[in-house]
């Protein structure tokens, strides 16, 4: 959201899934992870049709790795012996930098001093993130001497949204 006078608040995020892959002795494995942060910021310039800004954030990022068998089992052997899967995650802190450049297209007529548009935009990012703890099983125990595992980068993303504001609310800065 950005305010008349040009600050912003909002939040973003993503998500990672990465199709199964194949691990040593026909074991099956899979890695997937997000993050999301609050951020706070200013819009540089703030006009009807193009928006600048630069906002920080705060917030956080989890992992996942899962391997098994990838085979059907008798439910009974399950209860039996249930050491036929894992399931390791991470999770930690995480802060991030952007510079966003956002076209605003408009859409329709105005109605009641509001103007509906669609927002194309470039967004160029930097995250750092440290890990609480280490790695830990699926129910709840550490699993030790595991990889030393941050969310730290960059990244370039494009971005499509809709929207609408008040045609007053517009002045050069």
């Amino acid at each position: 959201m950005v305010f008349p006078a040009g600050f912003l608040f909002g939040a973003h995020g993503a998500g990672l899934m990465s199709p199964s892959g194949s691990g040593p002795m026909d074991l099956q494995t899979q890695f997937g992870g997000g993050f999301g942060l609050v951020d706070l910021g200013y819009a540089f310039v703030h006009k009807s049709s193009l928006l600048a800004s630069f906002y920080a954030g705060m917030g956080g990022y989890g992992t996942s790795f899962e391997i098994s068998s990838g085979q059907s089992q008798n439910f009974d052997a399950v209860l039996h012996n249930p050491q036929q899967s894992s399931s390791l995650g991470r999770a930690g802190l995480l802060i991030g930098a952007t510079l966003a450049l956002d076209a605003r297209l408009p859409l329709g007529t105005a109605a009641r001093a509001q103007r509906s548009f669609l927002s194309i935009g470039l967004r160029v990012s930097g995250l750092v993130g440290s890990g609480l703890g280490g790695w830990t099983l699926s129910h709840g125990a550490d699993a030790t001497n595991g990889p030393v595992l941050g969310l730290n980068g960059g990244f370039v993303a494009i971005a499509v949204g809709f929207g609408s504001h008040q045609r007053h609310d517009f002045q050069a800065r």
